[in-house]
């Protein structure tokens, strides 16, 4: 078994380097991690605006903005693009790799693709 550690000295966020890592920061208002959001929420929902506090309140499995019509369809984007951000975070942190938005938007874009027709498949 390999064990791999990684010392993060600061409770700085390792992508902006502006704020303190805290859950909410995480979770949704990093501005780089919420560039990505927003490029991939506005692939699926172009005529709609997110802020923050949408993606938190969400992630709470609180209700979703009043505009959101199919709420399944809605967290299986959602939780794809915070899966492959999250994914791309700790390829930075542990292997160095850099973060690349548009390769993470392609990979969202792949990833929601092929669920969202898993669940046309199964009359999702």
């Amino acid at each position: 078994m390999i064990r791999v550690t990684a010392v993060i000295e600061s409770p700085e966020c390792l992508l902006c380097r502006t704020h303190i890592e805290d859950m909410d920061h995480l979770l949704a208002t990093c501005s780089v991690r919420w560039a990505i959001r927003v490029s991939a929420l506005s692939i699926y929902y172009p005529d709609l605006s997110f802020v923050p506090s949408d993606i938190l309140t969400a992630i709470q499995l609180a209700p979703t903005p009043s505009s959101i019509l199919d709420q399944k369809r809605f967290y299986t984007i959602l939780s794809t693009i915070q899966w492959c951000i999250w994914k791309a975070y700790w390829n930075f942190v542990f292997d160095q790799q850099p973060v690349r938005p548009p390769a993470i938007l392609k990979t969202v874009t792949t990833n929601v693709s092929v669920l969202l027709s898993l669940a046309l498949d199964n009359g999702d």
